[in-house]
């Protein structure tokens, strides 16, 4: 259900083989070009994958280097700061960037994440965060980010900051965000939409995107526990 006054927009990460970026591309035939105060995002080089082996035992696409896990601190749905890496200290993180009144990509990824973390064994499950970081968040406010979050899966922690400090973040770990746009009087945004997940040590080997089904992702969080 699209939001009132909100359009989706959002964008999948696309990968080329060559420096590549997360990079951004419209759902609804809409152009690729970066908008005036987009994210100046990191370039990260990703490896297409070649399939699950004991050299690369993931779904996910590898990010080389890996990607240390970001110190930020951000607000949750209940106002109180949210410090990333004592709240996650030794845990399996999922960090993603997105927003309640998407009508695709980021639901999508929300519901197949919530089903992989009913796949897996709860004590595998028992290790894993899911940080949603909206890049709307004059309107999504903590009531509404907790009620929308709790729809999927009742640990999912909700996330804001303002938006300058949203896009600088998310451009750290080379994801596009732009500003929100009125489009033909509605409130848009684009975004990409990579699932960087960081391993119990602190770093992101791997990402999901909107593609990668509910069985590759537990497949990986199994994994992860096994290997780290």
């Amino acid at each position: 259900m699209i939001g009132k006054n909100r359009a989706w927009l959002g964008t999948a990460a696309a990968i080329t083989t060559a420096a590549a970026v997360l990079s951004s591309a419209g759902c609804a035939a809409q152009s690729a070009g970066k908008s005036p105060g987009a994210s100046q995002y990191k370039p990260i080089t990703v490896i297409d994958a070649t399939g699950v082996s004991a050299a690369w035992p993931y779904y996910g696409t590898e990010v080389n280097p890996p990607l240390p896990k970001p110190d930020w601190t951000l607000t949750d749905t209940a106002g109180a700061a949210y410090d990333v890496q004592a709240r996650t200290k030794g845990r399996i993180t999922v960090l993603f960037f997105g927003y309640t009144s998407c009508a695709d990509e980021c639901p999508t990824m929300m519901a197949d994440m919530a089903a992989a973390l009913r796949t897996v064994p709860a004590a595998v499950a028992d290790q894993v965060s899911v940080l949603f970081v909206t890049v709307d968040p004059a309107y999504d406010n903590g009531r509404r980010l907790s009620e929308w979050l709790g729809r999927f899966y009742p640990r999912f922690v909700g996330l804001t900051a303002p938006d300058a400090t949203v896009i600088h973040d998310a451009g750290e770990l080379g994801i596009p965000v732009d500003p929100p746009v009125k489009v033909d009087g509605v409130d848009s945004v684009r975004h990409g939409t990579a699932a960087e997940v960081f391993n119990q040590s602190g770093y992101a080997n791997f990402f999901w995107g909107p593609k990668t089904s509910v069985l590759d992702i537990a497949h990986d969080l199994n994994q992860l526990t096994v290997r780290d």
